[in-house]
């Protein structure tokens, strides 16, 4: 979607796979499936990092002039065993395609709304980390349909609906 972000689409899309229960938030090297963005620590090896990739543009609107796009994003899922990993990267596809439509994410008292993330296909198997290494990864390519709706105002979001802002 057009207009300005205040993060990029990887740190919402980051907060929404924990938003979501899919991973969690990184407290220290045991914890398991936190979740991180556009940059990937050794530790812990089993963990969720979302990258920013390119997105599609879908043309401009004749009477605004406006870009009609979507972001491009990469889920990268690290895991100790192949069954693991399927088994957390097939847990995040699923929840795209059925659990995301309309959320709303807060970062940094910015609110924005995923209006939807469409999947570039199914997971891909790319082997291990590293060579010799037992730890295995698989990719998740999407797009996301977002905006950033306003600040957030004390236990309220301004959320965007239609060409009106209304207050909750």
């Amino acid at each position: 979607m057009p207009g300005p972000l205040g993060h990029s689409p990887a740190d919402v899309v980051a907060q929404l796979v924990v938003d979501q229960g899919w991973g969690i938030e990184y407290a220290d090297d045991n914890t398991d499936w936190p979740v991180f963005a556009n940059g990937e620590p050794d530790l812990p090896d089993n963990c969720v990092t979302v990258y920013d990739t390119t997105g599609v543009d879908q043309g401009r609107m004749q009477v605004t002039g406006e870009r009609a796009e979507s972001d491009g994003f990469q889920v990268r899922v690290r895991g100790k065993t192949r069954k693991d990993a399927f088994a957390k990267v097939r847990e995040i596809a699923v929840g795209f395609d059925t659990d995301v439509y309309g959320a709303t994410v807060n970062l940094d008292g910015v609110a924005y709304r995923v209006h939807s993330v469409k999947r570039n296909g199914d997971p891909l198997f790319l082997g291990a980390a590293t060579p010799g290494s037992k730890r295995v990864l698989f990719t998740l390519n999407c797009v996301v349909s977002l905006r950033q709706v306003d600040e957030i105002a004390g236990d309220r979001i301004l959320q965007e609906s239609g060409a009106y802002l209304i207050l909750e």
